[in-house]
């Protein structure tokens, strides 16, 4: 059975993942969320957007806050 979000749904979840460093790759995100990555990055830019410090970083394979 599939997951349907609403954004807002999907925008409070990636916020969310984002505080608890339990995203993975934007790919990872974007099967998630039933989503291509472009929209990922969409979604990132929105929540930057609103002012939270979203950086990915490699080593730990996450996006966070800073």
């Amino acid at each position: 059975m599939a997951n349907y979000y609403t954004n807002h749904q999907k925008l409070d979840s990636l916020l969310n993942r984002c505080k608890h460093i339990s995203t993975g790759s934007a790919k990872d995100l974007a099967n998630r969320y039933n989503t291509s990555q472009r929209t990922v990055m969409r979604m990132i830019d929105t929540l930057r957007y609103k002012g939270y410090g979203i950086v990915y970083d490699r080593f730990i394979n996450s996006y966070s806050i800073q």
